[in-house]
């Protein structure tokens, strides 16, 4: 997402889908939307397929596989839980994005300042880059989802 975001283009899409169906209104009711006990207002965001595509692409199978490595949870698994987590991911951005009044910069600066704080975490990380892009293939977004899918799974298991 940061890297999307990082581009005007990209930054005007990912505030587009915030504003128009990503507003935060799926965490008021997060486990009735989830487990189909409510419908929400607006169908999109619930476009889990919709959002996993627009930010991982071609990539989702191999952010799925390194999750399934480092997580030990089986491959099905955890394409259904990204699968559940991405309108929640979205919809945490679009809560913030509402609640500070973020433009197109501020989203960016969010989620820079949230990879950023991953990596300082681990204060032995010398390169921000390389410590992100784990499995070398020159992007870090399969590798941020990774991160952010893993802390989420957490958060969830308290």
């Amino acid at each position: 997402m940061s890297r999307n975001g990082a581009t005007p283009e990209g930054a005007a899409v990912l505030v587009g889908a915030l504003e128009r169906d990503h507003d935060g209104s799926i965490l008021d009711d997060a486990v009735g939307l989830l487990s189909g006990m409510t419908a929400p207002q607006n169908s999109n965001m619930l476009n889990s397929a919709g959002i996993l595509k627009h930010f991982l692409g071609s990539k989702q199978g191999n952010v799925v596989q390194n999750i399934s490595k480092v997580s030990g949870l089986d491959v099905m698994d955890v394409g259904s839980l990204m699968m559940k987590l991405a309108p929640l991911v979205m919809g945490t951005l679009g809560k913030q994005k509402q609640s500070n009044n973020l433009h197109a910069g501020g989203i960016f600066d969010l989620l820079k300042g949230t990879t950023q704080a991953q990596v300082q975490r681990n204060p032995e990380a010398s390169n921000f880059e390389g410590i992100l892009d784990r499995d070398g293939d020159g992007s870090i977004m399969d590798d941020v989802a990774q991160i952010g899918f893993k802390s989420l799974g957490n958060l969830f298991r308290r």
